[in-house]
């Protein structure tokens, strides 16, 4: 009797590839989307990689399964595989991203290939389509998410004016924008910014770095050296890489900063 059950499920998901990407290689939100999800641990702490182990803990029909498994394989920004066993039995299990033909959309699409613990074999027949209805919730759930994101976070965080006299850029924006530079905390740098909500205006003292020629915006990203990477394979170039925040010119040579979300 065959009882291995299979799912192969997908949803459009009105977001761009990289921020649907970031946020299901994020083991973490897992917990935001997925029901009955108790835990999920990689190990190491980070995205997938070939070799991560990611323990799992999820709770289902009354009863708690625990799940270990193995990432096999990445195409980052695109796909991951697993593989793995617990409880439940033997898992298998694929993750992909690709952007949508038109609207600038992504699809997700998830496959899981279980097969059940003898004592649960019997029940093939019925675990199947409570799963796969379940899936669905899940990513029904995920598209919720991931939209309302999108229409609420702008991904600019910063725009930066270098100056030649610090204070009378701080007086010339404080009286057209009726706001309040302050000095910013050792983490931040040198110069001064806003800390109302919405995207930041800072100031710093012109030098002679990448930075000091022109205002720079700087845009939010989850993963900077994963951006950056995407940065120079889209045809720009990278003037000042680094782990928390970058400077890149785009394809056509104008310059802009990156710098990493702080996740909520």
């Amino acid at each position: 009797m065959q009882s291995t059950v299979r799912l192969d499920e997908s949803v459009s998901i009105d977001a761009p590839r990289a921020a649907v990407w970031d946020a299901i290689a994020d083991y973490s939100f897992d917990e935001c989307w997925r029901g009955g999800l108790r835990e999920m641990t990689p190990d190491p702490p980070g995205p997938p990689a070939v070799g991560t182990r990611v323990h799992e803990v999820v709770r289902f029909a009354g009863r708690t399964f625990t799940t270990d498994c193995t990432v096999t394989h990445v195409d980052s920004g695109s796909a991951y595989e697993f593989t793995g066993n617990g409880t439940s039995g033997e898992l298998r299990g694929r993750r992909t991203v690709r952007p949508l033909t038109t609207g600038g959309g992504s699809a997700f699409g998830y496959e899981i290939e279980l097969t059940p613990r003898r004592g649960l074999r019997p029940f093939a027949r019925l675990l199947g389509p409570v799963l796969r209805a379940g899936l669905r919730r899940d990513l029904g759930r995920l598209k919720s998410l991931l939209e309302n994101r999108a229409r609420s976070e702008s991904p600019v965080a910063l725009v930066e004016f270098p100056a030649d006299e610090p204070d009378r850029a701080r007086r010339f924006w404080n009286g057209l924008l009726d706001i309040e530079l302050a000095a910013r905390t050792p983490e931040q740098g040198a110069g001064w910014q806003t800390a109302a909500g919405g995207p930041a205006i800072g100031v710093h003292e012109r030098g002679r770095g990448p930075g000091d020629s022109f205002s720079l915006p700087y845009f939010q990203v989850r993963d900077v050296p994963s951006a950056l990477a995407r940065v120079e394979a889209l045809g720009g170039s990278v003037v000042h890489p680094g782990e928390s925040f970058a400077i890149c010119k785009d394809s056509e040579g104008s310059p802009f900063g990156l710098t990493a979300r702080k996740l909520a």
